[in-house]
């Protein structure tokens, strides 16, 4: 499924560049941001429904969707020639299978952050990506260019497109564990709850496409994108103690609208670095990045908000560590509603939504930098038409 779906998402996006003029790309980007955004609402909605009746029947809207898929893309798509030349493919397989060990040995921090199932698999995961690299520096014609890497933009990219998605993950999840396990919300409440964020990251991604169109500078629009963001978890947090209020909703929409905007910045900042004979491997690592955000951000934000909590029960009833742990697990399974624990975890949502504030501000910070140096292949500027 996940080779599928990332698949596909690297294709659709490449597809934004194929088909559309320079001057329009940034408005382009907008849309197909906002469009991937709409669709998945009405699906989100009724799996969430069959959710709550019988988990396993949620499957069944995926197959239904991508039968769909199957019959209008070659309709709507125009045809795309295959590439004559033969790539080297040891390295970009070689990278592959280190970020399935990187998302692997990160996805287990959840439950130890220092442990065999976590080491070692994100230990291989960076010896491969590294091993990778060096392969793709050596090779003439390597699948993916590894030495657009040098240029400080690239990475301003990479980081950007792990930041954005990782901003949605920490949303998403602590939002709706927050809803279920403290206020007793239904899957299918929770999914109608975070509409008002899925309908803001495509209002986000409509008006940073235009913005783009428009020739105003990028990094100032992805640094606001990101503070946006950071904003909407700051206000996440302080609204906590009432999540399902009009305040704490308004945070999600800040976050939504915050990722949405810079997310579509990160579309644009990508593909204009892309040397045309590499656009679908360049394309393709969007889906690469996001994911490592992603992971982080799921995994992340569960650890920290996790250790908040167990802090705050040993702290009050003068618990140890391990026995906080212990009643905590408890209650996520049996998801009883106890007050002392619900106050607990409230306190360590709040705490981790601070951190995650200062997180994506700095690395907004970071972002702003990378794109503002020089490199020996010139400054983006020139490539996305902004005036020094």
């Amino acid at each position: 499924a996940g080779i599928a779906v990332g698949g596909s998402v690297a294709c659709s996006y490449a597809y934004v560049r194929i088909v559309t003029p320079d001057d329009q790309l940034g408005k382009a980007l907008g849309r197909w941001a906002a469009i991937t955004a709409v669709v998945v609402i009405p699906l989100t909605i009724v799996g969430s429904g069959l959710a709550g009746l019988n988990w396993r029947a949620a499957f069944l809207l995926i197959p239904i969707a991508a039968l769909a898929c199957l019959v209008a893309t070659p309709r709507l798509l125009p045809f795309t020639a295959p590439v004559a030349e033969k790539r080297q493919l040891l390295g970009v397989s070689l990278a592959g299978l280190g970020v399935v060990g990187l998302l692997y040995g990160i996805s287990q921090t959840a439950d130890h952050i220092v442990a065999e199932k976590t080491v070692i698999p994100v230990g291989v995961g960076i010896l491969l990506v590294a091993a990778a690299a060096m392969i793709g520096l050596r090779s003439k014609n390597p699948s993916f260019p590894v030495r657009l890497f040098r240029n400080p933009q690239m990475l301003a990219a990479s980081l950007a497109g792990g930041l954005w998605n990782l901003a949605l993950a920490v949303a998403i999840l602590q939002s709706s564990n927050l809803w279920q396990y403290v206020n007793g919300v239904t899957p299918l409440y929770v999914s109608l709850l975070q509409l008002p964020t899925t309908l803001a990251i495509a209002v986000g991604s409509v008006v940073a496409g235009r913005l783009l169109s428009r020739r105003i500078d990028f990094r100032l629009l992805m640094f606001i994108g990101f503070a946006v963001a950071a904003s909407g978890f700051a206000l996440m947090g302080a609204a906590s103690d009432a999540a399902v209020t009009v305040w704490f909703n308004i945070g999600m929409v800040g976050g939504g609208l915050g990722a949405g905007a810079a997310g579509t910045v990160q579309s644009k900042l990508l593909l204009s670095l892309s040397p045309p004979k590499y656009l679908g491997s360049v394309s393709a690592s969007r889906t690469t990045f996001g994911q490592i955000g992603y992971a982080i951000g799921l995994a992340g934000s569960a650890v920290i908000t996790t250790v908040f909590t167990i802090r705050h029960l040993a702290g009050t009833d003068s618990h140890t560590f391990a026995t906080a742990r212990e009643e905590l697990n408890a209650w996520f399974i049996s998801n009883h509603q106890d007050a002392a624990l619900s106050d607990a975890y409230q306190q360590g949502f709040a705490r981790g939504m601070l951190v995650w504030t200062g997180v994506m501000l700095v690395g907004a910070l970071i972002c702003v930098v990378l794109t503002s140096m020089k490199s020996g292949r010139g400054t983006m500027d020139e490539s996305l038409g902004v005036q020094e």
